[in-house]
C-alpha cells in the first residue's frame, strides 16, 4: 500500500508517524498562509476529518489531502514524494 486517504489516517487504524503529532497545528506544519483561511487551532487530525471539502473550496481539499500526503511521505515506503516535497 503506497498511499492512504485522509479517511484512513483519521480512522486511527495505524499509528501516525511520530515525527508529525496529530495535535500539531496545520499553521505550524504548512505555514502562516493557512491562517488566512482557518483558525489557528486546526490540527492535522482535524484537517483529515473535515468534510467541508465535498463541494467546498479547493483550499479545503488541499489542506485535507496535503495532510494525508505528509503522513504517507513519512510512513509509506515507496510513496512518490519526500516530506519536504509535500511541505
Amino acid at each position: 500500500m503506497l498511499r492512504c486517504t485522509p479517511q484512513y489516517w483519521s480512522s486511527g487504524l495505524e499509528a501516525w508517524p511520530n515525527i508529525v503529532p496529530k495535535e500539531a497545528a496545520i499553521s505550524k506544519v504548512f505555514g502562516s498562509r493557512v491562517l488566512a483561511r482557518y483558525e489557528p487551532s486546526l490540527t492535522l487530525l482535524d484537517a483529515t476529518q473535515r468534510n467541508d471539502d465535498v463541494g467546498g473550496s479547493a483550499f479545503a481539499k488541499l489542506v485535507k489531502h496535503a495532510s494525508a500526503a505528509l503522513f504517507n511521505a513519512y510512513a509509506r515506503d515507496g510513496f512518490p514524494y519526500d516530506s519536504w516535497e509535500v511541505l
